[in-house]
């Protein structure tokens, strides 16, 4: 048996790239589980605090941890200190997200497998090792004779998950902001089970909203008094969305049951180490203060 069959993959919280990771592995026939908390999926705070009951002892955790488990594991994330992906910035977005990790992995453990279960092309000129750009595509690369095309639909989510401002900005090689766009509001309009027409009336809806504030020149809006919601609501999304894509830093409130978390985003580089120097937000109570300096996003759980 192959032993990447013997394998169990364990994901974090849905979103996007996890799906895009989900369909890979299905594509693949590979074991897998989300990660629970007291018998439910987890969201992104509980995601590390996981307590699945796992019998199995050879685990790839992926944006997620079960604090509990025992054997064997790799893991695949980028969203803490010390993930492999935490310190790398938009040149390197394809390497350090969770999503291509993940095909690093899958074709170092199994190269004939992968290419034939993903229906990967394969390319003759041989490459550095890892990641590269040859003749306008991303490839990957294990070795002197096998090398990959990478699709581009994992190109358009590794620039997504990883550094999604960025991507906005044109920084992100073989990604188009325009098509990004289109591509964002299709995904989630999928993933949120609305029409097209739906997502984008939404999102210029909150496009209006951010510009309405230009007048005021603020370094960080604070929209914390639009009720967004519990979890990855459809409002949450596509205001993140608007801020990104019109670079503007917003301040707002997201909610998971009891807890209540303070998400800042479209920050400075600058503006994100500030805020994890000082931890606070006006007259926010915060503590698990969080952030990317590289990636323009901060926050923390909001004290009553």
């Amino acid at each position: 048996m192959n032993h990447l069959t013997k394998k169990l993959f364990i994901l974090g919280s849905k979103d996007p790239e996890m799906s895009k990771i989900e369909s890979i592995l299905i594509q693949m026939n590979l074991e897998y589980t989300y990660a629970t908390k007291d018998g439910e999926l987890c969201h992104p705070t509980n995601a590390y605090t996981a307590d699945n009951i796992i019998n199995h002892n050879d685990v790839v955790f992926i944006e997620c941890n079960i604090p509990s488990y025992t054997g064997c594991f790799f893991l695949i994330d980028h969203h803490n200190k010390g993930d492999y992906g935490y310190n790398l910035d938009y040149k390197d977005f394809l390497a350090a997200s969770s999503v291509g990790q993940l095909l690093s992995f899958l074709l170092f453990e199994d190269f004939s497998l992968t290419i034939k279960s993903l229906n990967l092309k394969r390319t003759k000129d041989a490459m550095s090792f890892g990641f590269s750009i040859l003749n306008g595509s991303w490839v990957h690369s294990i070795n002197d004779f096998d090398t990959i095309i990478v699709p581009h639909s994992i190109v358009l989510i590794a620039a997504i998950d990883h550094c999604l401002l960025d991507a906005y900005k044109g920084r992100c090689f073989g990604v188009d902001k325009k098509e990004l766009s289109g591509y964002r509001q299709e995904s989630l309009a999928e993933n949120l089970n609305l029409s097209i027409n739906q997502v984008s009336s939404q999102f210029k809806k909150f496009k209006k909203i951010i510009k309405s504030f230009d007048i005021l020149n603020l370094d960080i809006l604070d929209l914390t008094n639009i009720d967004l919601g519990e979890g990855y609501t459809e409002d949450y999304l596509l205001l993140r969305e608007a801020s990104i894509f019109l670079n503007k830093p917003i301040a707002i409130k997201t909610k998971n049951k009891e807890i209540e978390k303070l998400m800042l985003l479209s920050l400075s580089e600058e503006q994100t180490s500030n805020f994890l120097k000082n931890k606070m937000f006006k007259n926010f109570s915060l503590s698990n203060v969080f952030g990317v300096p590289s990636r323009g996003y901060a926050g923390g759980i909001i004290q009553e």
